[in-house]
This record gives C-alpha cells, structure tokens and sequence, in this order.
C-alpha cells in the first residue's frame, strides 16, 4: 500500500516538470531596450482598429422630424401639399428606404397619393421631399393622412409596418363640401327727399347697391313699388342694372321719382331681383338679390293761400286839433304761401260811431308771397269835431261787395288807434 502511493506520487511529479520545461522554451528572448542613439519612439502607441457596425449590433434609425401641410381643411377637389424632413439618427446607413402618403389611413385600400424613393442617409444625414400639388381629396369628410417611411412597402403594402427603422406620422384632414361662388346683390342706402310728402307730391329716391358675393351679377333689375302690399305691385320706377363684378358698387337715382297722389300710409319697397318679367313677384328677390321698405305718410294737400298782415303803422300824432289832420305811414306784409290780389287798404276815422265813411282808400297791387307794400296818407285823416275816436286801419277784398268794417275779407287784417281831437 505505501509503495503504490510513492509511486503515484513519482509520476506526478515528473509530468509537472516536463509541463515547466515546456513553457520555458516558448517564452521569448528579452530584447534589451533601445539606446539613446537609436531612431526610434520612446513612447510607442498602438492605434486600435474600430470594430464594424455589425460587431457592435449599430442600425440605422430614419426619423421624420418634421412635416408641414398648406391647409387641413381643403374643400372637395383640393389639393393638401406636404413638406416632410427625415433624419437618419441611428448609426448605420440607411438604404432600401421609401416615403409614402396614404391620404385614407384606416379607410378603404391604402393606395398611395405620394411615394419617394429614399437616397441612402448616413448617419446624421437629413433629406427633405416636396409633393406639390401634393395629395387630392375629391369627396368630402373627415380622413386621415398617414405619413409613412419604410423599407418594406412593396414586399408587404402595410401602412402599419415602419420596417426595419422608419418611422411615421398621422394628420387629421377635414375636406370640406365646395364653396360655390354667387352673387349677391346688397341694397347698402337707400335716401328719400322726404316720407312725408302731400298728396300730388314727389319723392326722389337714390339707392345704392353692392355685389358682395364671389361671383358676377348679371341680369338683375331694380324697381321701385309706391304701395307695396297694397294693390297691384305696379312699379313706378324701373332701372335694368349693368353686371356687377364682386365688389363693385352701382348707384341709381329716380328724379322726380315716385308720384303718391292719394293721402294715406303707404310702403315703399325697393326692390331688387333677377325674375321681375318671370314672375312679377314683389316678394321674390330672385337668385340673389334684396329689398329695402321704407313707410311712406302722405298727407293730404295744404290749401296755400294769401296772409295780409299790418306789420307797422307810424301816426305823425294821436291828438290833433280841431280841424287838424293825422297822417298815416302803413306797412302791408303777405305771410301766406299764395298771391293777394283784390285787396283794399281803408282807414276809417270814426269807427263804431256813425256811418263807416272812408278818410283814405287805396287798392292794393298784388302781393306775392313775403312782398311788403308801403302807403302814405299825407295830409291824411281831417278830424273837425272835438272828441275821442278810433282811427280803424282795415285791409280786405269785400268792401265794395259789404261795406262791413269789421270784415278782412278772405285773409286781410285790422288795426285801431284811439285818436284825441281839440284836447
């Protein structure tokens, strides 16, 4: 037993010294080191080399960065232009990449409306794609527009698949029902030279219109109903109006204008329309016209007549002698609205005591309306008997037909002085 373990022991100790032996014969020569007269660097370094993207596990990583559309809300058969900027922000080039818009994202067959071959991005490389006029929205609605950069689009089709490292954005576009461009006429004044006038009068009308619509105006009238609502819509004016461009501004004035012959309250409408020989409607303002009512009171007619007014009477004296006179200045003023003709200017001295016998007479001229006439009694009034009496200055157009001092006729005037004779 204790020579067995000896030689266990003999053996193993051998085979360690053949392994040291070994190991000794392949170490190196010492190389001793360079001298100060050698060519060479005393600080040598070793430039390591860079291992591949495909050692460390790098890609590439396409972002788009940034999109802008010209509008999110066309209207049906418009156009959305895109702006979209990509960045390779991996490590690897990117290769094989294709940008597509999908204008139906979730909606029917992800057809596309834009496709892009991408160029190969290095690393930090960006690239920036227009599509102008871009992507068509034909009907209306509410849809999504998909934003996709991939690099399996024609082996798979799928708007959800990105790829090996695209990327990709979602926008919201509302396609509105088209705008159709009208006219449409607009009444913006409407000035009258009076909604009062008497029966038998006038009213001059002057209208101004304005297309404020987005397309032309054309074969529009305007016309001008004196009793609208009220009997036949017989027109009392009538003007055919030139084409209006959006924007333009016409203006038509009715001199005399409208004729309102009757008293009474009346509305006048002014209307405009493009269907007044189709219809004869004053209700209807066609396709795209307006109305404007106005409340017009005629009164009946004012009777202008004449208005004689003693305005001013100067006496030299009030208190003659026996047999003295009294001299009479007389200023006569027509205030009324029509001619005085036939008129009679009579001073009676003694008035309300014995016959109205005249002491002055003169027949007037016509007066027109606001016409003064002056007359002067000179000497004037003989006053022989003392006493006290009314000196009556009468202008009338009867007293030849009444011989009546207290009459002024149709539209004359009186004026009394007390006179004082031989005090």
């Amino acid at each position: 037993m204790k020579t067995t373990r000896f030689h266990t022991m003999q053996i193993a100790l051998a085979v360690l010294t053949l392994i040291a032996a070994s190991l000794a014969c392949q170490m190196p020569t010492p190389v001793p080191p360079p001298t100060a007269t050698q060519d060479s660097d005393p600080s040598p370094t070793n430039t390591p080399i860079p291992p591949t993207s495909e050692e460390v596990g790098e890609e590439a990583n396409l972002v788009i960065t940034n999109v802008t559309l010209d509008n999110t809300t066309p209207s049906a058969g418009g156009w959305v232009t895109v702006d979209v900027t990509i960045e390779n922000q991996g490590g690897a080039v990117a290769t094989g990449y294709e940008l597509v818009l999908i204008p139906h994202y979730g909606w029917g067959p992800p057809n596309p409306a834009g496709h892009e071959v991408l160029p190969d991005l290095d690393p930090g490389a960006i690239h920036t794609a227009t599509f102008t006029p871009g992507v068509l929205y034909s009907d209306a609605g509410t849809f999504t527009l998909r934003v996709l950069v991939t690099d399996d689009w024609y082996a798979s089709g799928n708007p959800d698949s990105t790829g090996t490292a695209g990327d990709y954005q979602d926008f919201l576009i509302t396609v509105t029902e088209p705008v159709t461009l009208e006219a449409n006429l607009v009444i913006t004044n409407v000035t009258l030279n009076t909604t009062t006038p008497t029966a038998g009068g006038w009213v001059t009308v002057d209208v101004t219109i304005e297309n404020q619509g987005g397309a032309a105006a054309a074969g529009y009238d305007m016309g001008l109903i004196p009793h609208y609502g009220w009997g036949p819509p017989n027109p009392a004016g009538y003007e055919t109006l030139p084409d209006l461009a959006p924007g333009a501004i016409h203006t038509a004035t009715f001199t005399p204008g409208v004729l309102y012959s009757d008293a009474g309250t009346f509305t006048l409408r002014v209307l405009v329309t493009d269907d007044w020989y189709g219809a004869g409607n004053p209700d209807s303002t066609g396709t795209a016209g307006d109305y404007h009512d106005i409340l017009i009171t005629v009164s009946e007619p004012i009777a202008l007549e004449p208005n004689l007014v003693i305005i001013n009477v100067m006496l030299d004296t009030i208190a003659p002698p026996i047999d003295g006179w009294v001299v009479v200045d007389v200023d006569i003023e027509n205030r009324g609205g029509a001619v005085a003709a036939g008129y009679e200017l009579v001073l009676i001295p003694h008035y309300g005591w014995g016959p109205p016998n005249p002491a002055g007479y003169e027949v007037l001229p016509d007066l027109a309306p606001g016409a003064i006439y002056t007359k002067l009694f000179s000497p004037g009034v003989l006053y022989s008997t003392a006493g006290t009496f009314t000196l009556r200055l009468l202008v009338t157009d009867d007293w030849y037909a009444s011989g009546n001092p207290d009459s002024t006729g149709t539209a004359g005037d009186f004026m009394d002085f007390s006179i004082t004779v031989g005090g």
